[in-house]
């Protein structure tokens, strides 16, 4: 199963700041879960408040994934996006009939949703991409 496969399961679960289960699920937390649930031991991120505000999500994606390209675009890449100024949402790149699609949990939706990665792509900041699992 791919990372946008995993995340895809979680289609319309309700969005929740912090969130970490199917009763509630932030954008972190959702790529988190996805990852989680491929076998991948990824370790949680601290504390947060929504919005990049004294909080580096860069760094602490960066931490537990691996650089990836925004010019070589391939599903299951890890994307972060500014909403404002810095990057604070990210999301899972996946590909649908009609081009390249993001799941995501966003606060606007109020869940998890899967758009087309048209809008979000100007917003972009960085790619990430999971490790490869040992073992």
């Amino acid at each position: 199963m791919r990372l946008v496969e995993a995340a895809r399961g979680y289609l319309d679960v309700k969005w929740r700041h912090m969130g970490r289960s199917r009763f509630g699920i932030d954008c972190v937390g959702l790529v988190l879960l996805a990852a989680r649930d491929l076998g991948h031991l990824v370790e949680d991120v601290p504390e947060y408040v929504r919005g990049a505000h004294g909080y580096d999500v860069v760094r602490e994606i960066a931490a537990r994934t691996r650089p990836a390209s925004l010019g070589a675009l391939r599903e299951d890449l890890i994307i972060l996006f500014r909403e404002s100024i810095y990057p604070c949402h990210c999301g899972i790149l996946g590909a649908g009939p009609h081009g390249w699609t993001l799941v995501h949990a966003h606060a606007k939706s109020g869940k998890v949703v899967e758009d087309p990665y048209d809008f979000w792509a100007e917003l972009a900041t960085h790619a990430f991409a999971l490790p490869d699992r040992e073992g």
